[in-house]
Formats: structure tokens, C-alpha cells, sequence
């Protein structure tokens, strides 16, 4: 007779292991990868960060920096960045104008003779020019260039009409709004340049600016603004810088010259800064 010998598992027994070879490499592979995670999560952490520092440096800072630096910077370093700036168009998009040279003269005396509504004369000088392409045009640079092309004074044959729009040069250089313009979009960069003497960073960064100002509505409603105040202080009618500005809102042209500087402002700029403006009387 066979005898069949069963054996019944313990169910104490532990349960077979795994290699601890296998097991150790596991640990020391997940020990390497831990200081690599934590160095790329503290990467992205810290770029956050400065992401969320530089937008509130945008929002916060921008404004009243410009501010400062309209203020602060050497008017030397403006002034070559505005003569650089000139010379730049005269040799690219701008030609010497062909006006007539007894029209020229008036405009200056007459304009001359005028008193700004601010305390003190500002110091300005007028350039004429020929603008090809780019319509009825004139417009002021920081160091008090106020620049007519030869399209406006064919645009606009009233003289009176013409010193209205001077005066509202006048007024973008008596708030500064070309300098700031210039200024804003690169304000970080340019008041490190400037904390360090960086003459010629700064200048050339200005150059820029200018070249590629686009003004918005609110200076364009300040300068004119000033130029109804200053028209009225001197015995003009404000009601000229209407005429003017309808004149021109018929006449803006379609053609984008090169530079945002020589960009004639369209007919729907023109209709806003007359809606803008109040209708007063004289």
C-alpha cells in the first residue's frame, strides 16, 4: 500500500523576498533623481517669480519711472539723441523743402511773435522740410525741433491755420510727451544704462524711441488743449485749430511712411481730437 505524504504550507511563513540587490539599486536610482527634481522645480519656481515681479514692475513701475527719467537725463545726451534722429530721416525719407522762402519767413515771425500761455518762452526752432509720401505732417522732437513739411503748408493755405498746429507742437513739447514716448517702452533698460554713465547706450536707445513713437490719443487732446489756450491768450480764434483739424481730417493720407514718426495721423485721429475738443467761442 502507497503512501501519499501531503505537506500543508505554514501560514506564518514569511513571503519569498525580493533580490535585495535589486531593491538597493531602486533606492540609490531614486536618491540620484531627487536633488535633479528639486533643482528644476526650484528653476521653476524662481522663473515664476520673476515673471510675476517684472509684470508688476510693468504695471507699477513703468509710469513713474519715465516720469523720473524725462526728468533726470542730461538734456546733452536728449539733445544729440534728437539731432541724430533728425539726421537719420534727412538722410532716409526726408527732403529739403522747396516752400517758398517768403511764406517760410512769415510763419517764423509770426510765430515768433506769439506768447505761450506757460510762465517763460520755450525754447524751440523750426525746420521745414519736404516729406514725400507721408501727407500732411509736422511734428517736435525733445530738443525743440518742431518739424513742417512742405505737404502741410500745401494742405493747409491759411497761415493762421498752420500756426494753430505749431502751437500744438508747442504744447507736446511743453509736457514732454516725445521724450516720454521714447522712454517708456524701454525705461528699465535705459535707467540701468544711465545708473551706469552709458552715454551713448542711452542716446542711441532715445534714437529709437523717437523713431518708433506712436503717441496716443490723451497727448495729442493735451497739446491741443494748450494750443486753444495759447491761441486765445493771443488774440487768435481757438475755433482756427477746428478749421485746421477738419482741413486735414479730409485730406489725411492712406500712405505709412517708414517711421512711426512721419506716419500722418489718420481721419479717425483727426475727428476724435475735434470731438474732443470743446467748441469755444471766438
Amino acid at each position: 500500500m502507497a503512501v501519499i505524504s501531503v505537506r500543508i504550507p505554514n501560514r506564518r511563513a514569511p513571503l519569498p523576498r525580493k533580490p535585495r540587490g535589486r531593491a538597493l539599486g531602486q533606492r540609490e536610482s531614486s536618491r540620484q533623481r531627487s536633488p535633479a527634481r528639486r533643482s528644476q522645480r526650484l528653476l521653476l519656481a524662481c522663473a515664476a517669480l520673476g515673471v510675476l515681479l517684472a509684470t508688476l514692475a510693468h504695471l507699477f513701475l513703468r509710469h513713474p519711472l519715465t516720469i523720473a527719467m524725462t526728468d533726470a537725463l542730461p538734456a546733452t545726451w536728449v539733445k544729440s539723441a534728437a539731432i541724430n534722429t533728425q539726421h537719420t530721416l534727412d538722410q532716409t525719407q526726408l527732403r529739403p523743402s522747396q516752400a517758398s522762402g517768403t511764406r517760410i519767413e512769415a510763419l517764423t515771425t509770426r510765430f515768433a511773435a506769439l506768447a505761450a500761455p506757460a510762465s517763460g518762452a520755450l525754447p524751440y526752432r523750426l525746420i521745414f522740410r519736404r516729406g514725400g509720401l507721408s501727407g500732411p505732417l509736422t511734428y517736435s522732437l525733445p530738443d525743440g525741433s518742431i518739424v513742417v513739411t512742405d505737404e502741410l503748408l500745401a494742405t493747409l493755405p491759411d497761415d493762421t491755420q498752420v500756426l494753430a498746429l505749431l502751437c500744438h507742437e508747442l504744447g507736446h513739447l511743453h509736457h514732454r510727451h516725445m521724450l516720454q514716448v521714447s522712454i517708456e517702452d524701454q525705461v528699465f533698460t535705459l535707467a540701468l544704462a544711465s545708473l551706469l554713465g552709458l552715454e551713448k547706450v542711452v542716446v542711441q536707445g532715445l534714437e529709437t524711441g523717437i523713431l518708433n513713437a506712436e503717441m496716443g490719443d490723451t497727448p495729442h487732446y493735451e497739446a491741443d488743449r494748450f494750443a486753444q489756450h495759447m491761441l486765445a491768450q493771443n488774440g487768435l480764434s481757438p475755433r482756427t485749430l477746428h478749421a485746421a483739424l477738419e482741413t486735414l481730417a479730409r485730406q489725411a493720407s492712406t500712405t505709412r511712411a517708414q517711421s512711426p514718426l512721419l506716419r500722418a495721423p489718420s481721419a479717425e485721429l483727426f475727428q476724435s481730437r475735434i470731438r474732443y475738443l470743446p467748441q469755444r467761442k471766438g
